[in-house]
């Protein structure tokens, strides 16, 4: 019986490859490529507020929500007063009236509140997301005065040897190292770890991050993370570099 023909693939989109690439990446650079594309739309909004007719527009879209919300609120509340004081009639023209007059001045106010907010709070956004770092990711660059393989057994070490931490997963191939850390009272738990690049053949630059997990609190344990196994593996690798030169010192 002769083999069906297979149908043909379906060739792959743009957004597959990227996905795919992506996916390739270590999280850590992953977090940094959302960051910076987090920039670029801010950015982005940023220069098309820049139109004070695109800012009106925007403003008032919000603000005309914003005015008819109010405006039923307080003209029920006013109706349903002047309805039980004065009667249905006169309850239905106080409605009427304070609905109209409330959506107005709440709609016209929150606008002028809203375009002033969107010219002050968006290029100062963009100019932190471009300069600094979000509190749910925080990373820092370390040199170690080790060569790749001796750098990535200290790191990982080092995690495993760090109070409440668990490695995921360690891949000296790539250099990458993560882990996941306990519950605390400031967050659920954080992703932190390190990703390795060799500088020379004794030299090795360590990227060592932390993020958030499950929420975007960001009450400064990331940093804390940060400092704290940065510090570790100076620390250990200093004490591997003494160890390994009083070692070469004793041979022959």
């Amino acid at each position: 019986m002769p083999d069906e023909e297979q149908p043909p693939a379906l060739p792959e989109s743009r957004s597959d490859r990227v996905i795919k690439v992506a996916m390739s990446l270590s999280e850590c650079e992953q977090e940094e490529l959302r960051i910076a594309l987090n920039a670029l739309r801010v950015r982005r909004i940023t220069n098309r507020l820049s139109d004070l007719g695109s800012c009106f527009v925007v403003s008032l879209h919000s603000g005309a929500l914003f005015g008819v919300f109010m405006g039923l609120l307080i003209g029920s509340l006013d109706g349903i007063y002047a309805g039980a004081t004065f009667g249905l009639l006169a309850g239905l023209l106080v409605f009427a009236a304070s609905t109209i007059a409330s959506t107005l001045f709440c709609g016209l106010t929150m606008t002028v509140i809203l375009a002033i907010v969107y010219k002050l709070m968006y290029p100062r956004t963009a100019a932190r997301l471009s300069s600094g770092q979000p509190a749910t990711f925080q990373h820092d660059d370390l040199e170690i005065p080790l060569s790749l393989s001796e750098s990535y057994s200290v790191c990982k070490s080092t995690l495993e040897a760090t109070k409440g931490t668990r490695v995921e997963k360690a891949d000296e191939n790539s250099g990458d190292i993560r882990a996941v850390t306990q519950m605390s009272w400031r967050s659920p738990g954080e992703a932190v770890g390190v990703k390795l690049e060799s500088i020379d053949a004794n030299r090795t630059r360590a990227k060592i991050y932390s993020k958030d997990i499950y929420n975007s609190w960001g009450l400064g344990k990331n940093r804390k993370n940060v400092r704290v196994l940065k510090s570790a593996i100076a620390d250990a690798a200093n004490v591997h570099q003494l160890l390994r030169d009083h070692e070469q010192r004793k041979e022959p």
